[in-house]
């Protein structure tokens, strides 16, 4: 039996397979399979021999290394790795050709892989990138154990929805809508068949990034950024532009570290991912709300309003050349307990002229102390509801003081 021949043009995993099936038909040895091998080749495909010894093109095995590197697919695992990752079935694909699609990528992706292991792979990513969210939760329930057998099922559920749909009948004489029926009994066979050997299983739920994000104007643009292969998608499911990934220097209380980030177009700032979580020994404490990091204390607050406004509780008469401290409101509904920043207007004339409002750190409560000075060589009348100045929200930092920090030195002389 002849073996085809090779020009480089075609797929070389498929030639390779069509080779040796022509060499187990014909019984060659390793020596008679590299002449054969390199008969075969045409075209392009001949200047392989340019760059072998003829110890090299004698040995079936570095002829074939050699051929795989220049015309194979497997240092290319990495790139369908993330072409599977973001395969979804599109709006106008057929179950049919989508599952073809996740077959090919899922060979090309894990070509060493034990083939149940690989049929498992294929399975979950034909269920995770159906587009229908119905179909996808009845093959999750039917658990399919093939890739085959999950495209069976699916088309079997969508031919049931479909037989599903009645159309509205109209009558002439009533001007009447009549709705169609619905085939119970063959519903309940293809559910009752997908709940067959059903189990209950724990899952593991992802509940936030996996990797550290960072805004691109955060990193600024003297930050050396590389190409990367991560892919992003937001809670929404649409995907979000990633730029790359750089080092990135993260400071949280007094602890400093180096991190590597993916740079991505995100709302906040910088996402704190699992990766750095991880990897520095984040410890959360949800109930007091407080980070800890190598025994430092981080208070965690929820995000407010950006800015509240202070106003005069009550109409007040400030006399001339004095300071007082008057009540005020928060206008909003802030957490109270929660430490903010109390800033005056810009401008003193903003509340009166001649009203100094001084800048202070409080506590929210339903009643808040503002420091005020009148410079006028006259009384002024402050009328109630009055905008004083705005709070914002502050983070405080808790460290724990080892004995040594916290002991206090008695001096005698």
């Amino acid at each position: 039996m002849k073996p085809p021949q090779f020009d480089g043009k075609s797929s070389w995993v498929n030639y390779l397979r069509q080779f040796e099936a022509a060499a187990r038909a014909n019984g060659w040895s390793l020596a008679e399979k590299a002449t054969a091998l390199t008969l075969a080749l045409r075209g392009d495909a001949t200047d392989i021999l340019q760059t072998l010894s003829l110890e090299e093109q004698d040995d079936y095995h570095q002829l074939v290394k050699h051929l795989e590197m220049r015309y194979g697919q497997s240092h290319l695992e990495h790139v369908y790795h993330s072409q599977l990752k973001n395969r979804y079935q599109k709006s106008n694909e057929s179950l049919q050709e989508f599952e073809a699609d996740i077959a090919r990528l899922v060979r090309l992706a894990y070509s060493s892989t034990p083939e149940n292991v690989m049929e498992r792979l294929a399975v979950q990513a034909f269920l995770d990138g159906l587009r229908d969210t119905e179909t996808r939760q009845a093959l999750t329930l039917a658990r399919p154990s093939k890739l085959v057998d999950a495209l069976a099922r699916a088309l079997e559920f969508e031919a049931a929805k479909q037989s599903c749909r009645g159309q509205a009948k109209v009558r002439k004489t009533e001007e009447d809508v009549e709705e169609g029926t619905c085939n119970e009994a063959e519903i309940r066979r293809v559910v009752e068949g997908m709940l067959e050997k059903r189990q209950i299983r724990c899952w593991n739920c992802d509940t936030g990034a996996t990797r550290t994000i960072i805004r691109p104007d955060i990193v600024g643009t003297a930050a050396r950024i590389t190409p990367t292969s991560w892919r992003l998608r937001t809670a929404t499911g649409d995907p979000a532009t990633i730029r790359g990934e750089t080092n990135v220097t993260i400071v949280i209380g007094n602890v400093s570290f180096e991190h590597r980030a993916l740079v991505a177009e995100i709302e906040d700032e910088l996402i704190l991912g699992m990766d750095i979580m991880n990897t520095k020994g984040f410890e959360l404490d949800f109930k007091n709300n407080v980070l800890k990091i190598n025994g430092e204390e981080i208070v965690l607050h929820r995000k407010t309003e950006e800015t509240i406004r202070v106003v005069l509780a009550e109409d007040t008469a400030v006399p001339e050349r004095s300071e007082m401290i008057l009540d005020a409101h928060l206008d909003g509904n802030p957490c109270v307990g929660n430490i903010m920043m109390f800033e005056p207007r810009s401008h003193d004339g903003e509340v009166a002229r001649g009203i100094a409002v001084g800048k202070a750190l409080l506590r929210t409560e339903k009643t808040v102390p503002v420091r005020i000075m009148n410079l006028n060589h006259h009384p002024v009348n402050l009328r109630k509801g009055i905008v004083l100045g705005y709070c914002s929200s502050v983070s405080s930092v808790i460290r724990k003081l080892d004995a040594q920090e916290n002991s206090v030195r008695k001096i005698t002389g």
